[in-house]
């Protein structure tokens, strides 16, 4: 969209949400992902008509829970978190005074962390933090490239981005169907020889679903990421086969869309080290 053509369309209707939603669905559409989130970037901070701008802050997070990395969308939410605590100290105080100025004052008294800050804590405690080495930058999927433009097998590409630690624990949790006993179980070392990574899976995606998706193929075993905490589907599985032919055949129904959502599906890199992902 041409310069010109830009500043017309938001004298016109740039203080709307739906204008917005339509641009960067756009170029989404267009697989331009790097320029809807520009977009997103330069939109979530305006103050849009009847409630736009909370609306706006909820599309950029689906936006990379489905097509951006953990990084991608760790810095969308330390962008529009304020605006959804705002919105929710709002909503508070239409019905409960009391509750709302509690809310208030907590919002007020809670440390502001700096990008410093927030690095030096996921160092601290996230054992998947990796320092981003110098001269290189990350791509739409938010894989590390070197500026030399050294290609990188698609293998690489399925590995978990850096900083999410559930996807980590999928690759060592104990099978889904295994029943309980009153003795400890130990997770399951997987070794992802024959595995495909699937992401971009929808919330109502299940494993019932990913096995009809591969019937042909013999799953052997899926397993889904889910949040640590809640248990709540993260949007990607690990589906475990017999032979190389059916990984093979798996990774070609990439961008097969289920749910109306298209799907990433690649081999998935083996593990180094250990055998923990």
């Amino acid at each position: 969209m041409s310069l010109l053509l830009q500043h017309s369309f938001l004298l016109a209707a740039g203080r709307y949400y739906e204008t917005w939603l339509a641009w960067t669905t756009m170029e989404r559409q267009l697989r331009q992902i790097p320029q809807a989130r520009s977009l997103f970037k330069r939109c979530y901070s305006r103050k849009l008509e009847e409630g736009g701008q909370l609306a706006l802050a909820y599309e950029w997070l689906r936006f990379e829970r489905e097509e951006g990395s953990a990084e991608d969308l760790f810095q969308a939410t330390l962008k529009v978190d304020p605006i959804i605590e705002e919105a929710n100290v709002a909503a508070t105080a239409a019905t409960n005074q009391p509750a709302a100025a509690a809310a208030r004052a907590a919002a007020n008294n809670a440390k502001k962390l700096s990008r410093e800050e927030v690095k030096a804590m996921r160092r601290a405690h996230d054992p998947n933090f990796k320092e981003r080495k110098p001269g290189t930058k990350r791509d739409q999927n938010g894989q590390e490239k070197d500026t030399s433009h050294a290609k990188r097998s698609k293998a690489k590409e399925a590995q978990p981005p850096p900083g999410d630690t559930d996807m980590a624990e999928a690759r060592t949790a104990a099978p889904q169907d295994q029943p309980s006993t009153s003795q400890p179980v130990e997770p399951v070392l997987y070794t992802d020889q024959h595995t495909v990574f699937v992401k971009g899976l929808g919330f109502d995606v299940h494993e019932e679903d990913l096995r009809r998706l591969f019937s042909k193929l013999g799953v052997k075993s899926i397993r889904m990421g889910k949040d640590k905490f809640t248990g709540a589907l993260r949007g990607f599985a690990y589906v475990d086969f017999d032979t190389d032919e059916a990984v093979q055949k798996a990774s070609e129904q990439d961008g097969t869309v289920v749910n109306g959502r298209r799907l990433f599906i690649a081999k998935s890199a083996p593990p180094s080290g250990s055998g923990r992902g």
